[in-house]
């Protein structure tokens, strides 16, 4: 088995990002999560040469490990911290969001103590309701931050949690709002902060919410974040999820395939078993509901997908041999089974599957 990257895909999507940024806004690359499973460092490595001011990761973990590969592009590290977290991430010389006083003082005497300044971003929360100070705590709270030793604050950001769907009218009430707040907090400060919003949704259908960076993450990945999103940039295909027949075995009709015995073959059937299984991140749910490309062609699943091995029925493709490649998302020839297709049809979002394809699938990097 395998998960082949495709770093010129990358390379592409990110373009397309840039250039529905606009001239002059930064562009940030979320690269948590392993890069959505496609593989950190190779991913950024392949960002970093396209000029990306930034990137944008979840724990001090990746930061750190960001901070080897790419030492010379900043890092801001998206998820909320303990003060137990704050000497590693002094060790990264990384930018973090704040959204708690109390955090941020911690910050400040260990950041002072040890000769640092930490660049910070404050998060407001204007819809979301995961992080982020309250709208009207946004002023007081910069403010303190200003005061404090070791900290510098350099950014001011928000998210959207819908900026995916056809309705943007909150998204726009977001956009608006953070406007708004924006133009106190900097009042009040006296200096510019770099101001950021945007995720794939909003780059792609919400132009007036890209203000000064953006933070692109699974639209790199070649994906679309919700059926609702408009297919406003020609996005490739990075990641080919793919293996290969071990065994092919001719069944007449009536005989059973799988746990469960739930496929039964209604005439003589020719089924492949193919080498991956939910062990490899191969959803579960495609258990009679889906199907892969064997030679360019639809092979549907048969049965239950095992934790090691999956069976497809390829009576209708001729020529199959073991050996031959099954693709469960991705290009093969000259076809292309999308994965966020497939994602809205399982009912759940692109971001899951590539990012639940575990690690004992190789990845490998195509230039």
């Amino acid at each position: 088995m395998v998960a082949r990257v495709d770093l010129g895909s990358l390379r592409h999507n990110l373009r397309e990002a840039r250039r529905l940024a606009g001239p002059g806004v930064q562009i940030w690359p979320a690269v948590k999560a392993d890069a959505y499973g496609h593989g950190l460092v190779p991913v950024a490595l392949a960002l970093q040469e396209e000029g990306v001011e930034g990137f944008c990761v979840a724990t001090v973990e990746e930061a750190a490990l960001l901070a080897s590969a790419c030492p010379d592009t900043p890092r801001l590290v998206l998820g909320a911290l303990l003060p137990d977290e704050i000497a590693a991430l002094l060790e990264t010389s990384s930018q973090t969001l704040v959204c708690d006083l109390a955090f941020a003082s911690d910050l400040s005497r260990a950041a002072a103590s040890a000769g640092r300044v930490v660049g910070v971003h404050l998060k407001v929360d204007t819809g979301m309701g995961r992080l982020g100070v309250r709208p009207e705590q946004a002023v007081e709270t910069a403010l303190a931050l200003d005061a404090l030793p070791g900290i510098r604050l350099q950014g001011i950001m928000t998210h959207y949690p819908c900026s995916d769907e056809e309705d943007l009218s909150f998204s726009r009430e977001q956009t608006a709002r953070f406007f708004r707040i924006c133009d106190d907090v900097i009042g009040a400060i006296g200096r510019p902060l770099l101001r950021h919003a945007a995720n794939s949704g909003a780059i792609l259908g919400l132009p007036e919410g890209r203000f000064d960076a953006v933070r692109p993450g699974i639209m790199l990945y070649g994906s679309y974040p919700g059926p609702g999103a408009p297919p406003s940039a020609r996005l490739r295909p990075v990641m080919t999820l793919a293996a290969r027949v071990v065994f092919l075995k001719d069944v007449p009709a009536g005989s059973t395939v799988s746990y469960g015995r739930t496929w039964v073959a209604k005439r003589p059937s020719r089924i492949a078993t193919v080498s991956i299984g939910y062990g490899d991140g191969l959803p579960r749910r495609l258990s009679n509901n889906g199907f892969a490309l064997v030679r360019g062609m639809e092979a549907p699943i048969a049965g239950r997908v095992c934790m090691d091995m999956t069976m497809l029925d390829v009576t209708d493709i001729p020529g199959v041999r073991v050996g031959d490649e099954a693709v469960f998302w991705g290009v093969q020839r000259e076809s292309v089974l999308r994965c966020d297709e497939l994602a809205w049809r399982l009912g759940t979002i692109p971001y899951e599957l590539t990012c639940q394809v575990t690690a004992r699938v190789p990845r490998v990097n195509l230039r």
